[in-house]
């Protein structure tokens, strides 16, 4: 009898917690009138690993921290103008940030702005930022040039005059990849060399608008025709024949961004299209809640969460629902063991699941069924004080309530329930 009174209770809680799970919305939408966005066209979006979100639009520098609107412009800041075209953060969590009145430098007190008058930049328009490894600021100019800046020395080399508003990626290995009218380069450091043939055979009016690099190395050149992939050796283009992508012209791609699990999405002038790699998901307005279209940024946040920015405003997009909020303190600010509660819970297929550790500890996580049984490790292994978050994929189990537990040395042992939902 009481076995069969903790199964009712079970399938209760679980009932329950599918009602609210449904709750959860797939897509949020912020604009001027729900929210502190100045402009409802959103230039970019970068995500700094504190999980803040720093907004570039054309009345200037936004910071969401999932709570919190932080407007800088003008008045208020040190910034030189208010439409933002670039923002990289570095090593440090400095914000570097484009205008076409110079570079600023934000250290989340103090700015800093760069131009042709004090510091060697060839012009003041800066259209792209990029950080190496080693922490040098890559900076392309309205004029074409390429600038390596770095904090010690400023403007250290004037590399190389492309052409007007190129864009910027960096492999794996530390070359430069750059694009723009009818162009394709690679910097190795040192020398230059020049993909233009290749690139004619897509269009000779072609004008790359974003280029992603994936792990294997490959290039996605997403231009003013369309979207491309270059492996070193073959230029492979997505036409109406193998994707729901228009080739030619007026069929912008305006950006290609890749998420953690190694999708790409490609946000055009006529929606958002995501690509597994075998298959294609689109969305627009007509099936999905995104305010435009006309897609301009899209970045990624440690939830899974989707940002995609619109010239209508700013759209949030998570598939198992949004996760708000979330926002990772500095190691500094940790003071205490804790375990949090997976977001979202109840989930389907995947959850987050953040711990804070106050000193460096040996951490144990690990996640069980109802009945004890060990069914997922999640960490093993010796880790810095700070706040960590791991991702939890239940794809391969059954609905139900699971318990995950943490051990970190003989400072934390906890244990907190979660709720799969099929």
């Amino acid at each position: 009898m009481k076995n069969l009174a903790y199964h009712f209770f079970i399938i209760l809680l679980i009932v329950s917690s599918s009602l609210s799970y449904s709750q959860i919305p797939k897509w949020v939408n912020y604009n001027t009138s729900n929210s502190g966005l100045p402009n409802n066209y959103i230039n970019l979006i970068t995500i700094d690993k504190f999980n803040n979100k720093w907004i570039g639009t054309e009345k200037g520098l936004v910071k969401f921290d999932g709570t919190n609107w932080t407007v800088f412009n003008t008045s208020n800041s040190g910034l030189t103008d208010n439409t933002i075209y670039s923002i990289a953060i570095d090593s440090a969590n400095n914000k570097w940030i484009g205008t076409y009145k110079g570079l600023a430098k934000f250290d989340g007190t103090n700015w800093i702005v760069y131009n042709s008058s004090n510091s060697g930049l060839p012009d003041d328009y800066i259209t792209t930022i990029i950080i190496d490894s080693t922490n040098n600021k890559w900076c392309g100019t309205m004029e074409g040039y390429f600038v390596k800046f770095n904090d010690t020395s400023r403007i250290v080399d004037y590399s190389k005059k492309l052409g007007r508003d190129f864009q910027y990626a960096i492999d794996k290995i530390g070359n430069i990849w750059a694009g723009g009218y009818a162009s394709l380069f690679k910097f190795d450091g040192t020398n230059w060399t020049d993909y233009h043939e290749i690139i004619s055979i897509m269009n000779m009016n072609m004008i790359i608008n974003s280029i992603s690099i994936d792990d294997a190395g490959n290039k996605w050149l997403a231009t003013n025709k369309g979207l491309a992939k270059y492996n070193d050796t073959t230029l492979f283009i997505f036409t109406e024949s193998n994707s729901p992508l228009i080739y030619g012209i007026h069929n912008l791609i305006n950006t290609i961004s890749m998420d953690h699990a190694g999708n790409k999405w490609v946000g055009a002038n006529y929606g958002l299209f995501k690509f597994d790699g075998t298959n294609w998901t689109v969305y627009n307005t007509s099936n999905s809640l995104l305010l435009n279209n006309w897609i301009t940024s899209i970045a990624f946040d440690k939830a899974g969460n989707k940002w995609i920015g619109t010239n209508l405003g700013l759209t949030v997009f998570n598939e198992n629902g949004v996760v708000t909020g979330v926002q990772e303190k500095p190691d500094a600010a940790v003071s205490s063991y804790s375990l949090s509660q997976s977001y979202p819970n109840p989930f389907n297929p995947s959850t987050i699941i953040s711990y804070e550790i106050k000193t460096a500890e040996f951490v144990t996580l690990k996640v069980y069924d109802i009945l004890g049984r060990e069914v997922s490790t999640l960490v093993n292994s010796y880790q810095n004080a700070g706040v960590h978050k791991v991702n939890f994929n239940a794809s391969s189990l059954a609905s139900g309530v699971y318990i995950y537990r943490i051990s970190a040395g003989s400072k934390l042992s906890e244990s907190r329930k979660m709720i799969l939902i099929r």
